[in-house]
């Protein structure tokens, strides 16, 4: 269970967000609509701890508002591709694995894994830099999903992708929902 309870957020001269309050329940994936500039990505941002100055109060499924542990079972796909493209695709993973604490064989394993999910297998060892606007995207998602995490937030993960790329996206979060116990948030791409 995550809960969103009257969170708000100011920049400077301009309110982002408006004592929003949402619960999400354990295996459920949710969208968040609306037009341009209403918080969606500002509210992800918060839920996913990358933005931590915040009026209100996130309660993930520790039933407290610990920061360090909602990072640590939260993916977040920013909507900007965040990969370095001048190394190759498992790097890439296995860089945010290690960032949660995966080492040796762990690390490799996982990496493989992800590949597999994201449909990049063929393309572990190629540089960032020579793929698709979709396998990018995808590569983005698999990075966010190394540590394993309860909850994967993705701000717009579609804009800009083929039906396939779409499919390696979406078939994994279907997978995830029927046999453990993740939430999906994600801001789709409409238009």
């Amino acid at each position: 269970m995550l809960s969103v309870q009257e969170v708000s957020k100011q920049y400077k001269n301009s309110r982002a967000l408006n004592s929003v309050s949402l619960t999400f329940d354990k295996g459920k994936c949710f969208g968040i609509v609306g037009p341009n500039g209403a918080g969606k990505s500002t509210l992800m941002k918060i839920i996913a701890n990358v933005i931590q100055e915040y009026d209100g109060e996130i309660i993930s499924s520790d039933r407290t508002g610990n920061h360090s542990l909602r990072k640590s079972i939260t993916g977040y796909v920013p909507q900007e591709i965040c990969l370095e493209e001048k190394l190759p695709a498992l790097v890439n993973l296995q860089f945010y694995g290690q960032l949660y604490g995966l080492k040796g064989r762990e690390l490799h394993e996982r990496a493989q894994e992800v590949l597999r999910d994201i449909g990049l297998t063929d393309y572990g060892k190629e540089k960032v830099s020579i793929f698709s606007g979709g396998m990018k995207r995808r590569l983005n998602i698999g990075c966010a999903r190394m540590h394993n995490p309860h909850i994967v937030i993705m701000d717009e993960p579609t804009v800009g992708i083929d039906p396939q790329s779409r499919h390696h996206i979406f078939n994994p979060i279907d997978q995830l929902k029927k046999t453990r116990t993740y939430h999906h948030l994600y801001q789709p791409q409409y238009g």
